[in-house]
């Protein structure tokens, strides 16, 4: 097979999972990358600059060249291998006897270069690599675009433990985009485990939240009542960044120029400066949000949340609540919602309480909306604005040289050209504001932060210079939100009400226990009859397949359980792919029926987790009416 046969060839095998890039990668043929002899006659790229030739390999011994790089990999328990840069794979043939270990490991080359995977399908090597079940090559063009591919891959290898590295001419020439794309593959894992992890514990860290807030419904106001009651009214969101000290001052006189929204940290920050916010806004569930409620001075500051929120920090709200249907990651709220007439459009709470924030001031029609103290950033060496620790001052040792990649701090340029240490995690943050922004140009929105990252598409200004020329119009806005706040009451949510649909959802958890147990038995049944030998029919009796139906109907799996069933069984995906490869029919089917027992034992524990979590709230409810 000559060059271009094996070329073609070649292309058929990756569009099975790069389709649309196999059916470019034809036209992209190299002009400036050549193959060429290493001294030991193995080939070599090279690429010809106006700054002389680079080499994708040594030039000495390519293949040596990627064994030692493979030695110095801390392969100890590592699972899943990311690889910046694929050359003419010889980071693959180096690390072909760690995936010959075990049928789990993974290796997955990124590549930005149309040009080098071209080269690398005209080889016997690169037909080796694109028919290794255990490796993929995926194609980038930006570091921060969300790709199907990516996505399923990291389902198939949810929770391991991964290392990211790179060819080693690209970490000389593109150091930058290596440690970026280092920090938010780790960043992306770390996300998405958080949330699987959360999920095979039940959802008990969400729910354990949502249950005792719920029954206090009654106290709270419709907060979804305010979209579209604030049209063309200013907001200013307030972050807790150190930059926040820059917009103080202009801040204080805007009481009757903008709505003023706060949440987490920023209430603390305003308070240390005297100001009081129009609103505060409130999503996280842990114990730390207690602690910034407990020591805010604002006692009436009307406050959105959503029900995930920590029930310790909710009851610290002295306020008014105003509640936002919904319920990121679950489907639980939509049920209560529906049940008490409520909106159950989908509403996205972005990453943090700022983002948060953002969709309910764009939602209430404010315009322009400004974001202050929003650095994302390191900056002046400060992790927060006055008034939240009593020493946010940090040192480079502290932000960089952690055990946990994830959390450790990397430089970027701020807003001014300036180096300043930032986070992934941070990048993420200003990457969801932006295209926040870019969904909706019906709205202006300007970076007053004076520091810190800023938001791609976001024009940067003062908030001083931003005031003096917009926010010209007075309003009454206490009064004006006092009186959206009396007409958001919410008649059909009443403590009984509440209580009575909490108790329906008990019941529909106990009939879903029973349900599912007669799946389970059905399940070890046509294994016994598999292991006898005997024929296993459809695979399911019609007691279980009636079960099965009645299942899905149950407002408790439809609106509890059935995203615990769709996680685990993504989970499962790879199990089940192993399970199918290179065994007979018996055991193909032995195999599917074990884990389908696996999944529906685990589901029927989280049903069991939230008839205690609901038992408890009910409980606790019923104690503090005596």
């Amino acid at each position: 097979m000559n060059r271009s046969e094996k070329f073609y060839a070649n292309i058929e095998i990756w569009a099975q999972t790069e389709p649309r890039m196999a059916r470019l990668l034809p036209y992209q043929e190299p002009k400036d990358l050549e193959f060429c002899e290493a001294q030991n006659h193995q080939a070599n790229l090279q690429k010809i600059t106006p700054q002389g030739a680079l080499y994708y390999h040594s030039q000495i011994d390519p293949l040596q060249e990627a064994e030692e790089w493979f030695k110095g990999l801390p392969t100890a328990n590592m699972q899943v291998l990311y690889v910046y840069g694929v050359g003419l794979g010889y980071y693959y043939l180096a690390a072909k006897a760690w995936l010959k270990q075990n049928p789990r490991h993974h290796l997955i080359f990124l590549e930005d270069d149309l040009s080098v995977i071209y080269r690398l399908l005209e080889t016997d090597i690169g037909t080796d690599l694109l028919e290794n079940e255990q490796v993929t090559l995926h194609y980038f063009k930006d570091i921060k675009e969300k790709t199907p591919v990516l996505d399923a891959l990291y389902w198939n290898f949810v929770l391991a433990r991964l290392q990211v590295s790179a060819l080693a001419l690209y970490q000389h020439t593109h150091p930058e985009r290596c440690l970026e794309l280092q920090h938010k593959i780790i960043y992306d894992a770390t996300v998405k485990d958080a949330l699987v992890e959360e999920y095979l514990l039940y959802g008990a860290g969400f729910f354990k939240n949502f249950y005792p807030n719920m029954l206090m419904l009654a106290e709270s106001y419709y907060g979804n009542h305010f979209f579209g009651k604030f049209n063309q009214v200013p907001a200013v969101i307030c972050g807790a960044g150190p930059s926040l000290k820059n917009s103080l001052e202009a801040l204080k006189g805007l009481s009757e120029r903008a709505l003023i929204f706060a949440g987490g940290s920023a209430l603390n920050a305003l308070d240390a400066a005297g100001i009081t916010p129009h609103l505060g806004a409130g999503i996280d569930p842990n114990a730390e949000q207690y602690e910034r409620l407990n020591r805010h001075q604002g006692y009436e500051v009307p406050f959105f949340y959503r029900n995930r929120l920590f029930y310790g920090a909710f009851r610290k709200i002295h306020g008014p609540r105003l509640y936002i249907t919904g319920s990121g990651g679950y489907d639980i709220s939509e049920w209560f919602e529906e049940k008490f007439g409520l909106d159950t459009e989908f509403f996205d709470e972005g990453h943090n309480v700022v983002n948060f924030s953002a969709q309910i001031a764009q939602a209430m029609g404010c315009n322009p909306i400004i974001f202050a103290g929003m650095d994302l950033a390191y900056t002046d060496m400060r992790a927060y604005a006055d008034g939240v620790l009593k020493n946010a001052q940090v040192t480079s040792e502290q932000i960089v040289e952690t055990t946990d990649f994830d959390q450790s701090a990397f430089l970027k340029k701020d807003i001014f050209g300036n180096p300043v240490y930032t986070m992934w995690k941070w990048i993420a943050e200003s990457d969801w504001i932006a295209a926040f922004a870019k969904e909706h140009p019906e709205t202006t929105f300007y970076n007053a932060t004076e520091g810190g990252l800023g938001f791609e598409g976001i024009a940067n200004r003062s908030l001083a210079e931003i005031a003096a020329a917009q926010l010209k119009t007075r309003y009454n806005l206490k009064d004006r939100v006092f009186g959206e706040i009396q007409n958001s009451r919410m008649p059909l949510v009443t403590k009984e009400s509440v209580q009575a649909a909490m108790k329906e959802l008990q019941t529909s958890l106990q009939n879903s226990v029973y349900l599912i147990e007669i799946l389970v038995e059905d399940s070890r049944e046509q294994m016994e009859k598999i292991k006898k030998d005997q024929n296993a029919g459809s695979m399911q009796s019609g007691r279980a397949a009636l079960a099965e139906t009645d299942l899905a109907e149950e407002p408790a799996y439809k609106y509890i359980l059935d995203i615990f069933n769709e996680v685990y069984s993504r989970m499962l995906n790879h199990e089940v792919r192993l399970a199918k490869k290179n065994r007979n029919e018996k055991e193909k089917k032995q195999l599917l029926l074990e884990l389908g027992i696996k999944k529906l034992t685990f589901i029927k524990d989280v049903a069991y987790a939230n008839q205690e979590l609901l038992r408890m709230a009910l409980e606790e409810a019923a104690a503090e009416e005596k």
